[in-house]
């Protein structure tokens, strides 16, 4: 997959087949629309681009209310498995946005000579207000004489529940993080760096590597999960605490900290990967340390049971 700018990074003479969309989450409705596009790309000797937008429209918008549930570099990376030809990263700016649908396509789809097939999702939309949808570019296909095909997928269902990032974001707010990592098509993750912490949980036995994330990166619902985390290319089992850690003192900044079974190396400043399984209980405020030990000991416990049905 090769991530350009511009229609005019790809050579004139190469047929395309275009899908648009955002993308966050690339989870299993994303993933229809996309291999229906390599795969009808490949049959007919095609390339198949995907245009997306970076930052995501409501980060523009909604800075402080709106969350990525994929990052940037897994974004990419899922989208790069699916063998897509070309990525076409369009910025996304407040000026940008009052763009007319007319224009969006004549400026962005159609500089390409060669556009075949248009695959949408069932509710994309585009240009200013959302005002640009399928009928609006069959429409303007007919207007401007082109031999263009359109296709829109009907809604995306598994266990007849229809998919979206939204109902996924909906489910990790509740902690629900078997039934999201279900639709997203693989686990629910974090990327982030391991910063030093106070040392707590060490002198109570069970030390813990702290992460900071991206300030724009979805956090699932504050509480104790079983996880596994990736560090340096190895996979270690986990059990991972969000939260603001009550039983010490209160924060207003959420805490990721992730105590990792039978590890014992200096890992700070390296990067870590949280993969999160299930939930296991909400955070909660101890009376005294010990009360806290000994819940933690039945945490680990209920993580390690967690652990053997991912073997």
């Amino acid at each position: 997959m090769k991530k350009i700018k511009s229609f005019k990074e790809i050579p004139s003479d190469e047929e395309i087949i275009i899908s648009i969309g955002n993308y966050d989450g690339v989870h299993l409705a994303h993933v229809e629309v996309l291999s229906a596009l390599v795969a009808n790309a490949k049959d007919s000797g095609s390339k198949s681009v995907v245009i997306t937008f970076t930052p995501h429209p409501k980060q523009v918008f909604s800075p402080d209310k709106f969350k990525y549930l994929t990052e940037y570099k897994l974004r990419s990376k899922l989208l790069h498995s699916l063998e897509i030809d070309y990525l076409v990263e369009v910025p996304f700016t407040r000026d940008f946005s009052t763009m007319s649908p007319e224009d969006f396509l004549k400026d962005y789809i159609f500089s390409h000579q060669r556009v075949k097939k248009i695959f949408l999702g069932h509710d994309f939309s585009f240009g200013s207000n959302k005002s640009g949808d399928k009928s609006f570019l069959e429409e303007y296909i007919s207007k401007n004489n082109l031999e263009i095909e359109v296709s829109s997928s009907p809604s995306f269902k598994f266990d007849e529940q229809i998919i979206s990032s939204s109902m996924i974001r909906n489910l990790l707010h509740l902690g629900k993080t078997i039934e999201a990592s279900k639709y997203l098509g693989r686990l629910f993750t974090l990327n982030g760096i391991i910063l030093k912490g106070d040392g707590r949980g060490k002198k109570i036995g069970f030390p813990t590597a702290n992460i900071t994330t991206d300030k724009n990166q979805l956090i699932p619902k504050p509480g104790v999960y079983a996880s596994k985390v990736d560090v340096s290319g190895m996979v270690y089992n986990s059990i991972t605490n969000v939260g603001f850690k009550p039983t010490f003192k209160d924060q207003s900044e959420i805490n990721i900290e992730t105590h990792i079974f039978d590890f014992d190396r200096d890992i700070y400043g390296e990067g870590l990967i949280i993969y999160f399984l299930d939930y296991i209980r909400d955070e909660v405020k101890f009376s005294s340390v010990n009360d806290l030990v000994i819940q933690i000991q039945k945490d680990v416990s209920s993580a390690k049971n967690i652990h053997k049905s991912y073997l």
